[in-house]
């Protein structure tokens, strides 16, 4: 049996017209290797925080075209402005790390500036993919 590999993606930051195509591409990218599976969680981070079946959303099988083309409100992604820090956030850390574990998730791609790479560096898992160049 195959381990399965589950990658979350999410936005950080304000909303940019790239999103769906940053979205679209790093799905289409674990579309290419199996075994792995692709999940997001509605509004970014405060999704993962605030994580129930209500906002997480496996995407593994969706089309990266028809997720580029879909209109505002017909997709779960969302930016969030959540900016986590080393020693000043530990409550919310802990929280979104027992969601890490409880929904399986072995990596992230977290989209976003300067704050978005300060939060994933807190976190301590995952890949940042600067949102706008």
């Amino acid at each position: 049996m195959q381990n399965i590999e589950t990658i979350a993606i999410a936005f950080g930051g304000g909303p940019t017209p790239v999103i769906k195509d940053q979205a679209a591409g790093a799905l289409f990218e674990i579309q290419q290797h199996s075994g792995l599976r692709a999940v997001v969680f509605k509004s970014g981070l405060e999704g993962f925080l605030y994580a129930d079946a209500n906002n997480v959303f496996d995407i593994t099988h969706w089309s990266p075209e028809e997720l580029r083309a879909s209109g505002p409100g017909a997709d779960p992604l969302h930016t969030t402005r959540l900016k986590l820090k080393k020693g000043k956030n530990a409550e919310e850390i802990a929280i979104i790390l027992r969601n890490k574990e409880r929904y399986s998730i072995d990596s992230m791609v977290y989209n976003g500036g300067n704050d978005t790479a300060l939060t994933l560096a807190a976190l301590g898992f995952g890949v940042h993919a600067s949102k706008t160049v």
